[in-house]
């Protein structure tokens, strides 16, 4: 159980959220293992929200086949549905973004283990959270802002309805944190390009020297940069 508090804080929508709040959802959280190509059937995916703790899984729905990775959240439709009947005010159900037909997950190569979340039991942790409550509309708010994006009406109806119960301020900080995620992405590229520059302008002066000292032919001057440049795609600019 401690174990399951803890790796519940490793997902988005329990960020900042209460051990007391965390353990009230834990006690109605089941974990799921899957084995490569094993499938587990979900009558419909947006009646329950599985966290990926280990491993990788396919969601297949309505003939589409998507990967989810450790981390990742299945189940966004949930989440939604929830952000709206967690609302101060009464929205028409019709509002609600539905999954449509019925799903199942697949273990994909070496298998998975899932965390089961209990609809009932986050609703109960969100009406004693404020925290866990804003979290889960900003994540289902991100998600149908995609869905909205590529012309949903439904989902742009559920955004827009979504938005307007999220403080100002949380709004401000999801820009905010958007924008410092830009800019990282950015100073990072550009020391990888520097990087390039320095690494080839070095590879090149040292060729320059080879050749005036051993009179090596031009296969052999440009090889130590040809091999330079490949190992430079290998490169993550995230992790410089």
């Amino acid at each position: 159980m401690l174990n399951m508090i803890k790796m519940l804080s490793q997902f988005s929508i329990f960020e900042g959220v209460s051990t007391h709040v965390r353990s009230k959802v834990a006690k109605a959280t089941k974990t799921v293992r899957l084995s490569p190509g094993q499938i587990y059937q979900l009558d419909r995916v947006d009646q329950a929200v599985f966290l990926v703790e280990k491993g990788s899984v396919y969601l297949v729905n309505a003939h589409q086949k998507k990967l989810q990775l450790t981390h990742s959240i299945v189940g966004f439709e949930a989440l939604c549905n929830m952000a709206v009947q967690l609302s101060k005010s009464e929205w028409d159900v019709t509002d609600s973004v539905h999954a449509g037909p019925p799903a199942f997950l697949v273990g994909a190569a070496g298998g998975c283990e899932l965390f089961s979340l209990s609809i009932d039991a986050l609703h109960v942790g969100a009406e004693m959270s404020e925290r866990l409550k804003s979290n889960i509309r900003m994540v289902a708010a991100n998600y149908v802002r995609k869905l909205a994006a590529k012309g949903n009406l439904k989902a742009r109806k559920c955004f827009e309805k979504i938005l307007l119960e999220i403080p100002s301020s949380l709004n401000e900080d999801i820009r905010r944190q958007e924008e410092v995620l830009n800019q990282q992405r950015i100073d990072a590229q550009r020391r990888v390009e520097a990087m390039k520059r320095q690494i080839l302008s070095a590879n090149i002066e040292w060729a320059a020297m080879r050749a005036s000292s051993s009179g090596s032919s031009e296969g052999d001057v440009l090889s130590p940069i040809r091999g330079t440049l490949t190992s430079m795609t290998i490169l993550d600019p995230f992790h410089l």
